[in-house]
């Protein structure tokens, strides 16, 4: 059974009324872990929204008549035979009245307005089933101290239909020590364009629509909780981009711990000297990797994407992101903004980050859809030569993985505007080969 994700902090850097409000929040997350639990089958990681012996046909067919089947808050049951969609708000409901109980307390223990403002919002929100006006709630909240979101966000864990959305919970307090050189990097990032077409939603924002947080995290609960998370984005929907922006968010604690006891390790396989000084340089760059990802993911939206892609649309805009990012770095040395070796930094980076995801995506069934872009990612690198298997080493040829990553963001880019279901099946039946993760380096 999966628990909860917890982070350990320097509570100094609280008040007293802050470390209550803290505490609350904590058990509040709680409550959305069990709610998840009803969710997700803790043995098999079964999405249990479903009825077992239903097929991905039969409810396409039967959401014909009924298209509740399809929303991404409604679980589907077998009732007499028949599939009948059930609404979250009816099916966990009660199981939700101590989450709103909890928040209230939280709200009546702090002294921050606004964040009282926001956690009002959030009950009145969720206990009324409307989750989109709870992510509203979440993309205008000002930059408290203290942060948490909690709902049904995401599909990554529908690996049938990728419709079904699943609860999550994290719980953050603004990272008081960011340096400088990170702040400026964000800033770099706003400021150039990512390269995207005009009818993308995003082409659009103004600097000020994209809004980084860089936190600590102190819990994941729900679906964050199977796996270290380094950063996440939203709103996914096009429109509410277009009217709100986007909302990154840097969970720097999940982060570095990834880093420090799972990637360094991994380093040994990627370069000849990778001392102190170096590792502190990747530890940068895959700062910068993680934004420009979730930047890219977060502002790069077409309108109908989702619905064209159906249950490819996940693998895909994370795809899209990997390449997009990866591919606008080259722009920062043509402004002066980097030089020549933080930008192979970079790469490097993500090709540890991606190793390590390959190595560990069985480990929950939210990981799918990154590990089939990462296979997509490695089987053209090792094809094209911009990845080889020298001595035990992974040898990278950075002239020709810029030149990979700059066709396969025109391709992603393409897909994400006008492609359907079939285009990215036909990308998977010929770079999806989960074989390739046999030729990456593994720690024993």
């Amino acid at each position: 059974m999966q628990n909860v994700r917890l982070f350990e902090y320097d509570k100094s850097m609280l008040s007293e009324s802050e470390r209550r409000v803290v505490d609350i929040l904590l058990e509040a997350g709680n409550v959305i872990h069990k709610v998840w639990q009803r969710q997700v089958d803790q043995d098999t990681g079964r999405l249990t929204v479903y009825p077992e012996d239903a097929t991905k046909e039969e409810i396409l067919a039967a959401a014909e008549k009924d298209p509740a089947l399809l929303s991404g808050t409604t679980l589907v049951r077998r009732v007499n035979g028949k599939l009948e969609a059930v609404d979250y708000l009816d099916e966990y409901g009660d199981d939700l009245k101590e989450f709103y109980a909890l928040l209230t307390q939280a709200k009546d223990a702090s002294d921050d307005p606004d964040l009282k403002i926001y956690i009002d919002k959030v009950i009145k929100a969720c206990s009324a089933g409307d989750y989109q006006a709870s992510l509203i709630a979440f993309l205008e909240n000002p930059q408290t101290k203290i942060e948490f979101s909690a709902g049904p966000f995401e599909t990554y864990e529908d690996n049938l239909l990728g419709r079904k959305k699943t609860f999550q919970f994290n719980l953050r307090v603004l990272n008081q020590t960011a340096t400088q050189d990170i702040l400026n990097m964000i800033d770099v990032m706003k400021n150039i364009r990512l390269p995207q077409p005009d009818t993308s939603f995003g082409s659009k924002l103004e600097k000020n629509q994209i809004q980084v947080r860089i936190d600590d995290v102190l819990m994941f609960a729900g679906r964050q909780s199977t796996h270290l998370v380094s950063s996440a984005n939203l709103p996914n929907e096009p429109e509410l981009v277009k009217k709100y922006g986007t909302k990154v968010v840097v969970f720097t604690t999940s982060m570095s711990m990834k880093f420090d006891k799972r990637h360094v390790p991994l380093m040994k396989f990627f370069c000849d000297n990778c001392d102190e000084e170096h590792v502190e340089k990747l530890r940068a760059a895959m700062f910068n990797w993680v934004a420009l990802h979730e930047i890219a993911e977060g502002t790069v939206k077409f309108s109908s994407t989702e619905s064209r892609l159906k249950s490819n649309y996940d693998f895909i805009r994370e795809l899209n992101a990997h390449a997009v990012g990866l591919d606008s770095a080259k722009y920062h040395i043509l402004n002066g903004f980097s030089t020549l070796e933080q930008y192979q930094d970079l790469l490097m980076a993500f090709a540890i980050f991606a190793t390590d995801m390959c190595n560990h995506y069985q480990e929950s069934g939210a990981l799918l859809d990154y590990a089939k872009g990462f296979a997509v990612m490695f089987n053209i690198g090792f094809r094209s030569g911009a990845f080889k298997v020298e001595d035990g080493k992974m040898a990278i040829d950075y002239t020709q993985l810029a030149s990979d990553l700059e066709a396969l963001s025109h391709l992603t880019l393409r897909i994400m505007e006008q492609g359907d279901e079939d285009d990215a099946n036909k990308l998977l039946k010929e770079y999806g080969d989960f074989a390739v993760f046999d030729r990456l380096p593994k720690l024993k």
